[in-house]
């Protein structure tokens, strides 16, 4: 008889600008997950940076203004014998997105780390690759046989590189000339903290453990 399988989606990327879904299925002893996610610019946070955050660099302010797509997968390991209705895990997770925008106003505030050393806006695009591998701690429960809470921590290393990247224009123009600037190329430690929730299908089946395996009647 088949395993059930979650379908989740990832509630705190969505702060920054990335509604991420993902499936978990059920093996004999432990859990696989794979996910995909679309990453959009989002109005509220960039507001948030800009008024808030000016210690941000420009890099990563101008990351704010992106499209793209990530995908990630993961092996969740069981730490403790499961019950039914709940799992401590630990599971290595590999990460990659894919981020992007054409020629797009982006707007730097005022402020001591702004490269002028004043409000600016230009109109970029650039292309950017960012990898990760980490390691998470969560805990996962099932609720009335149905609806999935997984909360996470973890920590990792993770890289990027930013390529084709061109600034076409400049508000206020001070004799600004179009240009490239050159690729970009960074790696640095992680943090990763979430919260996903979902719904467990094929519900009919209900999972017991014997001997740390689990078995489905």
């Amino acid at each position: 008889m088949n395993p059930p399988f979650l379908i989740k989606t990832n509630v705190t990327h969505y702060i920054t600008g990335e509604a991420f879904f993902s499936c978990e299925k059920f093996l004999k002893k432990n859990q696989i997950e794979a996910g995909l996610g679309i990453i959009y610019p989002f109005h509220p946070w960039i507001n948030f940076i800009e008024s808030k955050m000016y210690w941000l660099s420009d890099e990563v302010l101008s990351d704010t203004y992106c499209s793209g797509v990530s995908v990630r997968v993961q092996y969740k390991i069981s730490l403790l014998k499961r019950h039914t209705n709940s799992n401590l895990y630990i599971s290595p997770l590999l990460m990659f997105k894919n981020k992007w925008k054409n020629k797009v106003w982006v707007l730097y505030p005022d402020g001591e780390h702004n490269s002028f050393g004043r409000e600016y806006e230009s109109l970029e695009s650039d292309k950017k690759n960012v990898y990760a591998l980490e390691l998470l701690l969560g805990h996962e429960t099932l609720i009335n046989n149905k609806f999935v809470f997984d909360i996470y921590a973890g920590i990792g290393y993770r890289g990027y590189k930013r390529y084709d990247r061109y600034i076409y224009d400049m508000k206020p123009n001070y004799y600004f000339t179009p240009h490239s600037i050159c690729i970009e190329k960074g790696k640095s430690m992680s943090l990763h903290l979430g919260v996903l929730i979902g719904l467990k299908i094929n519900n009919k089946y209900i999972s017991t453990i014997t001997n740390n395996r689990i078995e489905y009647e």
